[in-house]
C-alpha cells in the first residue's frame, strides 16, 4: 500500500506534462505580476482573472497549510505543485524569490490523468487477479494439511492428506504422508508391544503365584525347594525379558551412532564362531566371496550373526552351516539348521517382535521372540534386508543381505 501510494502521489498528482496548459497560464502569470510592484499584485491577479475566466489568487506560503516541508522545498525549485481533490485539480507556483504562491483552480482534471488512472489501476485489478489465482490453490493445499492435522492430532492415524495442486506444498504434502504413515505404524507397534509385554508378563507371574500358594502349604522340604526354584527361574525369565525389552526399545526409537568401517567379513564371521566352542553339534562355514572387505558396524553386525547362530542352535539338531557369497553389490550371509524349520504362516511375521518360530512359546526354548526383530532393525541401518525360508538341509535359512560398500 505505501508503493501504491507513492506511485500515484508521483505519476498522477505530479504528472505536470498532463497540465502543461495550466502550467503555461501560471509562468505567464508569475511573468506579468514581475513586472509590477509587489503591493499591486494582488489587482492584477483579480484583472487577469476576470480577463481569462479563471480562478487565480495568492497567498504566502506559510499561511497554505496543506504544503509540508517536502512541497515547499519543491515550489522554492520553481516548479509546479498539483493538489487533487475529487475531480478537481489546483496548482501552486511559487513567484520568483518571494513568499507568495500563485493558486490556479479549482478546476476539473484533464482527461489524460483520468486515462493514465483507469490504466495503472486496469493493471492493479489484472495483478490483483493473478496473485489471487496463484494464492488461492497454495491456500487450499495448506487448509487440506491443517485439516488432516487435525485429525492425526485427534488419533485418526489412517487419515491421508490429499495430493497438492500445487508443486510447492507437494514435497511437504508426501513428507507428511509419510509421517502420517510413520505415525500410524508406531501407534500400531505401541499397541501390539503393550499387548504382548502383557502377555509375557502374565505368565511366569501367574507361574509365581500359584508356586507361592503351593509353597505355604508344602510341608516336605523337597517340595519347598522345587517351589523356591520354580519362584527362582520365573524371576529370572522377568529379568531377561525385561533386559531384551530395554534393548529392544532402545533400537526402536532411536538410531544409535554407527561406526563403519572395512572388515574381513570371512574372517568377523570365523571368529564369531569360536565362541561357539561348547555347541556339541557342527557349525560349518562355506566361504564364496575369499578375503571379502566389506563397510559395516561391527559390533551390531556382530550381534545380528549371534542372534542368528543363536537361532539355530536352539531350533536346530546338530548341524549349522553359515554360507557367504555375492549377489550385485551386496554380500549375503546365509545361517542354515537342520531342525523342524520354520512355519509358512508364521514366516511373514516372524522378524515382529514377541514372534517365535515354534507354536509352543516355550520360553526354554524359544527365548522371547526379540532376538529376530533386533536383526531386522541393524540390517535396515544397514540399507540391508532380512528373509527366511526353508533350507535344503531340512530346516530354516536366514539370510543377512546388505551393501558391500555403504
Amino acid at each position: 500500500m505505501w508503493f501504491l501510494d507513492q506511485a500515484w502521489h508521483f505519476y498522477l498528482e505530479q504528472d505536470v506534462d498532463s497540465y502543461d496548459g495550466y502550467k503555461v497560464v501560471m509562468k505567464a502569470a508569475e511573468d506579468h505580476l514581475l513586472e509590477f510592484p509587489q503591493e499591486q499584485w494582488p489587482e492584477e491577479i483579480k484583472r487577469i482573472s476576470e480577463k481569462f475566466q479563471i480562478d487565480l489568487n495568492m497567498r504566502l506560503m506559510p499561511t497554505i497549510k496543506k504544503l509540508t516541508k517536502d512541497d515547499q522545498e519543491h515550489l522554492a525549485k520553481g516548479k509546479t505543485y498539483i493538489f487533487l481533490k475529487g475531480d478537481d485539480v489546483m496548482l501552486h507556483h511559487l513567484i520568483g524569490k518571494t513568499e507568495e504562491v500563485l493558486i490556479l483552480g479549482p478546476m476539473q482534471i484533464p482527461t489524460r490523468p483520468e486515462l493514465a488512472t483507469f490504466g495503472r489501476t486496469l493493471i492493479l485489478v489484472i495483478f490483483g487477479i493473478l496473485i489471487f489465482f496463484w494464492l488461492w490453490p497454495l491456500s487450499r493445499d495448506l487448509d487440506s494439511l491443517d485439516k488432516t492435522a487435525r485429525k492425526i492430532g485427534e488419533s485418526h492415524f489412517d487419515v491421508q492428506a490429499p495430493k497438492a495442486m500445487t508443486a510447492t506444498i507437494s514435497p511437504l504434502t508426501k513428507t507428511f504422508n509419510m509421517m502420517a504413515i510413520r505415525l500410524k505404524n508406531l501407534a500400531n507397534a505401541h499397541k501390539e508391544l503393550t499387548s504382548a509385554v502383557a502377555h509375557e508378563l502374565r505368565t511366569p507371574l501367574a507361574r509365581s503365584r500359584f508356586a507361592l500358594q503351593m509353597l505355604e502349604n508344602a510341608k516336605d522340604d523337597e517340595k519347598r525347594l522345587k517351589y523356591i526354584r520354580q519362584i527362582d527361574s520365573d524371576t529370572k525369565e522377568l529379568d531377561e525379558l525385561i533386559n531384551e525389552l530395554l534393548i529392544y526399545s532402545s533400537l526402536e526409537s532411536d538410531r544409535p551412532q554407527l561406526n563403519f568401517a572395512d572388515y574381513n567379513i570371512n574372517q568377523l564371521i570365523e571368529s564369531h564362531i569360536t565362541k561357539y566352542e561348547q555347541y556339541d553339534g557342527k557349525i560349518e562355514i562355506k566361504n564364496k566371496v575369499g578375503q571379502l572387505y566389506v563397510e559395516l558396524d561391527k559390533h551390531f553386525i556382530n550381534r545380528a550373526i549371534a542372534n542368528y547362530i543363536t537361532n539355530a542352535i536352539k531350533y536346530g539338531e546338530d548341524l549349522i552351516v553359515i554360507t557367504i557369497f555375492i549377489e550385485g553389490d551386496n554380500v549375503v550371509i546365509d545361517v542354515d539348521d537342520n531342525g523342524s524349520g520354520v512355519d509358512d504362516a508364521i514366516k511373514p511375521d516372524v522378524f515382529e517382535a514377541f514372534t517365535r518360530a515354534d507354536k509352543s512359546r516355550n520360553k526354554d526354548d524359544g527365548g522371547f521372540g526379540l532376538g529376530l526383530a533386533i536383526v531386522e532393525r541393524i540390517m535396515e541401518w544397514h540399507q540391508g534386508s532380512v528373509l527366511v525360508e526353508d533350507s535344503l538341509l531340512g530346516g530354516a535359512k536366514f539370510r543377512l543381505k546388505f551393501p558391500i560398500v555403504q
